[in-house]
This record gives structure tokens, sequence and C-alpha cells, in this order.
């Protein structure tokens, strides 16, 4: 579904967009790397071309995001903090559920997760309000 929301809207992603997407891939590359076992820091790797690996998937993760978040104004969605606290209590399996949001305000993803479930409500609304397109004989 994300997929058909990308092709029927097609647009220039602002590079600002592009950029966080990217940075955004990098650091999860890079802790992938780390949670093999391979220190990022010592292994020749060839960033440059990872990044432009990477430039299709960022640049429809952004374009989903920017339409996503436009349906969801639209629709007068949003994402209470009790959503959000019920999330990192799913995500810290068991760890102390202050000391873990706490570090995610600090850090910025406290509020990644609130988009993200903004971005999952709007599109559980895209889905219940799709219509089934028939299909060729």
């Amino acid at each position: 579904m994300r997929e058909a929301l990308t092709r029927s809207h097609v647009f220039d992603l602002p590079e600002i967009i592009l950029e966080n997407e990217l940075r955004s891939a990098m650091r999860s590359y890079a802790r992938y790397l780390s949670s093999q076992g391979i220190d990022v820091e010592k292994v020749e790797i060839d960033w440059a071309g990872v990044r432009e690996r990477m430039r299709p998937e960022a640049e429809t993760r952004g374009r989903n995001s920017l339409i996503l978040e436009k349906i969801a104004a639209a629709e007068s969605l949003a994402v209470g903090n009790a959503e959000i606290d019920a999330e990192i209590r799913k995500l810290s399996e068991g760890a102390d559920f202050a000391e873990v949001k706490h570090r995610l305000r600090r850090d910025g993803t406290y509020d990644a997760i609130r988009v993200s479930l903004l971005e999952e409500k709007a599109m559980k609304l895209v889905v219940s309000e799709s219509k089934p397109v028939p299909a060729k004989v």
C-alpha cells in the first residue's frame, strides 16, 4: 500500500528530508555492522557507495512520510503521550521504563516514535478507506 501511495504522488522531495532519511539509514547500517562484531572505525567501507545505494529507499521513505503526514493533518489525527508510553513499554522489554523513556527523550527517539505511530494511524486510515481495484481479466 505504501508503494501505491508513492507511485500515485510524484513530487520533488525536499533535500533536507532526503538528507535526514539518509543519515538515519547510515546510522542504522553502522549499528547493524557493529552488532555483527564489525568495528566500523577500523574496517574499510565505501561509505559514499553505501549512501548512494541507500538513496532510492531513503527517497521513498521520505515521500511516504510526507504523504502520511499530510493525511494525518487533513484528518486531524494525533498521537497522545499515553500511546507513546505504551509503545515504549513494548520496546523496553522489561527494562526500567522511566530510564528508557528519559533516554529516548534525550536522544530524540521519543519524537520519532510519535511520528512513526502517527504515520501508522494515517496508513490504517488509508487502508480502511481504500476500495479494491477490480482485477483485470
